[in-house]
Formats: C-alpha cells, structure tokens, sequence
C-alpha cells in the first residue's frame, strides 16, 4: 500500500509503575495507522446496513395475509427497536412514530 492510502497519527502516552518503591515513569509513542480503502469500505457497508434496516421497518406496516397486525404503537415500537437492535445501528437512525387507526391494526 503506498502511503496516501493511509491515514496515521502518533500520540504521546504517559506511562509509569512502581518496583521495589522506586517509580520509573516514562513516555510512549502511540502509533496509529488506517487505511482510507478500508475506511470506505466499512462507510459502505454502513450505509448498506442502515439501508436495509430501514426497509425492514418499512415492511413492518405492509398489509399481507399471514403478516402481524400492530394493534398499538408500544408493539410497534418492540418491533422497530428489536430490528435496531439487531442490526447493530442502535442510535444512528432518527426515528418518529404516527399512527392511524383502522379497523386492521396501527400503521
């Protein structure tokens, strides 16, 4: 990899211990390096993720035979907070519930 590719930054970590009552401080050089290909990729694979979790929690409100009724918005909530959840995007959508009532079910 040539070095464009990568990002890098150093720190400079205090450190000390104690042997014997006698502390030997000293300082550390962090090293941190990142490839900006894999740094795409992973932005990538966010937004596929955030992508899909967004259609799932679409498809939450479709109407099919066989397909579970929300009957309230705490369920419906579960659900979505469940889909989240499980999709490791906790925190990363912006959310907001309305409903309308029919005589099927919420959504």
């Amino acid at each position: 990899m040539a070095s464009q590719d990568l990002v890098d930054f150093e720190r400079e970590v205090q450190q000390a211990t104690t042997v014997a009552s006698q502390a030997y401080p000293w300082t550390e050089r962090r090293l941190y390096v990142r490839s900006l290909a894999r740094a795409k990729r992973e932005a990538q694979a966010l937004h596929h993720k955030l992508t899909t979790v967004q259609a799932a929690v679409a498809k939450l409100c479709a109407y099919k035979r066989g397909k579970r009724v929300y009957r309230s918005e705490a369920e419906l909530q579960t659900a979505v907070t469940g889909l989240v959840a499980a999709a490791g995007v906790s925190g990363l959508l912006a959310l907001s519930y309305s409903s309308v009532a029919d005589k099927a079910g919420l959504c």
